[in-house]
């Protein structure tokens, strides 16, 4: 894992560690998550945002940096953004039409809000609409979506619409989604999902199938960090909100995953290639910003809350001083650096081509995610 190589990165970052009453170094991240936040939510007003899945990852980030002591106030800016698309949904100037403009009731679910039920309703309608595969697994677009390409499986899917179901779940432990319980239409989904996308071997997923081919996209072993954690983030989410109650294959699937996910972490700098473990060894495959953020706070939550195996967590504090590392603030104004623009399903030379942006909303509501989540984590990569 680079041992010495983080515990010497953590020694250099600002602020990255207090010694607790235990005498046990811990990592301190909510200072920087508020002024990332800060900054955020100055630059991009609430009302104006468009209802989309960037939006949503940010918007989650604010939720979860609120729940880790951050402040209400993000709440309140979350609660802004549902408002405004509440009253575009009624105008009918929002149309849920893939799950990616279906994501924002993710946060309709997560705030549970009287308010914002309609956003909530038209999600529910989609999820008992949505196109299937010969499998029965979900589509990520419908023929009314201007872009995309019907018969085909995103494994992005997995947290526009799977996030969605937990949040209700969180809220509502009996709750009926599609005429069946959430719970159970989420698990389903998630081990078509597997079944269609994840490798035997390597236990990681591929970013697509067509199901009208019959085909992986891309077909060789090229696994796509972002889209990887997106299936492991909602994976740990659903041990944490089903508990007791998971079936043992969702558990073991999600084991396996975030125990490859681990062995591809790229060990120098903590962080995790756009394409996963750099199997070329190629300068152009890039560490991305936004899916290693994802990915750690995946693995952070999963052994704090004893789902995965302990000695995971050993990836967390380097990948926390990795994403630290990407972000510049030599003025007190950080900017998220390293992340890649919206990716669709390709071949390996699509994916390293992608561009990566400065201060892109998605990729800061990712680093919001893994700085709630690892606020008081031990440098020394034991769980706390």
């Amino acid at each position: 894992m680079g041992i010495t190589l983080w515990l010497l990165l953590a020694c250099a970052s600002p602020a990255p560690s207090d010694d607790t009453g235990a005498g046990q170094a811990t990592l301190q991240t909510l200072d920087l998550a508020r002024r990332i936040a800060d900054k955020g939510v100055a630059a991009w007003p609430a009302e104006i945002q468009p209802g989309d899945w960037m939006q949503t990852v940010w918007a989650f980030g604010l939720l979860r940096l609120a729940e880790a002591g951050g402040g209400e106030g993000y709440r309140d800016y979350a609660r802004a953004w549902m408002d405004e698309a509440v009253t575009e949904l009624q105008a009918g100037q929002a149309e849920l039409v893939s799950s990616d403009s279906t994501s924002p009731a993710i946060i309709a679910a997560a705030l549970d809000e009287a308010a914002h039920a309609p956003l909530r309703d038209a999600a529910d309608a989609y999820l008992a609409a949505v196109p299937l595969t010969s499998t029965g697994a979900w589509e990520h677009w419908t023929e009314e979506a201007a872009f995309g390409v019907p018969d085909q499986v995103w494994i992005d899917s997995q947290f526009m619409l799977g996030q969605y179901l937990l949040e209700r779940l969180r809220h509502d432990p009996q709750a009926q989604v599609a005429g069946q319980p959430a719970g159970d239409l989420f698990t389903t989904q998630y081990l078509l999902f597997a079944d269609l996308c994840r490798d035997d071997q390597d236990q990681l997923y591929r970013h697509a199938w067509d199901d009208v081919e019959g085909v992986n996209i891309p077909a060789e072993a090229v696994y796509w960090n972002r889209g990887n954690s997106w299936v492991l983030f909602v994976g740990v989410e659903a041990l944490d909100v089903l508990g007791e109650g998971a079936d043992p294959a969702l558990a073991q699937a999600v084991a396996a995953h975030a125990a490859a996910v681990v062995d591809a972490q790229d060990p120098e700098t903590g962080l995790w290639h756009t394409v996963l473990g750099d199997p070329r060894q190629d300068p152009d495959n890039y560490v991305e910003t936004s899916g290693s953020a994802l990915l750690a706070a995946a693995l952070a939550r999963g052994v704090r809350g004893g789902h995965l195996d302990p000695a995971l967590g050993a990836a967390v504090a380097p990948a926390v001083e990795g994403v630290r590392a990407m972000i510049d603030d030599p003025d007190g104004a950080p900017v998220v650096t390293g992340t890649s623009f919206g990716t669709n399903p390709g071949q390996y030379e699509d994916y390293v081509g992608v561009p990566v942006v400065d201060d892109l909303i998605l990729g800061v509501g990712a680093a919001l995610v893994l700085l709630a989540e690892a606020d008081g984590w031990p440098v020394d990569g034991g769980a706390p």
